[in-house]
This record gives structure tokens, sequence and C-alpha cells, in this order.
């Protein structure tokens, strides 16, 4: 689900992945949703229509695990030292 902000702040939302939590996230993408696109009676927010399709598509097909593999790629795994 997105991250909700009482001040429903929007940034550039080809800037990079949202981590602050002054700004509504893409539940596709994650990067910011422009303040024109936020939908207040949605659960879901999207940055764009094309991951707007994109989500529908992928749960559409029953693919929903996808997400959860996207987030696993984000997990930086160090080298062991010797």
């Amino acid at each position: 689900m997105a991250q909700r902000c009482p001040a429903r702040i929007a940034v550039n939302y080809r800037s990079r992945p949202c981590d602050d939590a002054s700004v509504i996230s893409c539940d596709h993408c994650g990067l910011p949703v422009p303040a024109g696109l936020i939908d207040d009676d949605a659960e879901l927010q999207f940055c764009c229509s094309g991951c707007r399709v994109a989500y529908d598509v992928i749960h559409g097909a029953g693919l929903e695990r996808y997400y959860d593999l996207k987030d696993l790629s984000l997990i930086h795994i160090s080298e062991p030292t010797r």
C-alpha cells in the first residue's frame, strides 16, 4: 500500500524511488506520485497510467509474488569478511 502523508507533498516523479514519508509512493514502482494524480478515495496510488496497467496485469495474471521478489532484489548482501 502507498505511503500516506497529511501534507501530500509531491516531488518530481522521475527522481528516484520514494523513501521519504512526506510523499505518496506509487504502488507499482515506488516513485513519488505527482500531486495531480493522487486519488484520495483510492486505496492504491500510481505515478502514471503505465504503472496502473502493469499492476493490473501482474495481479490479473496471479503474479503478485513479483513484488516480493522485486523487494528482495533491493536487499544488499555484503561479502563475508575474512
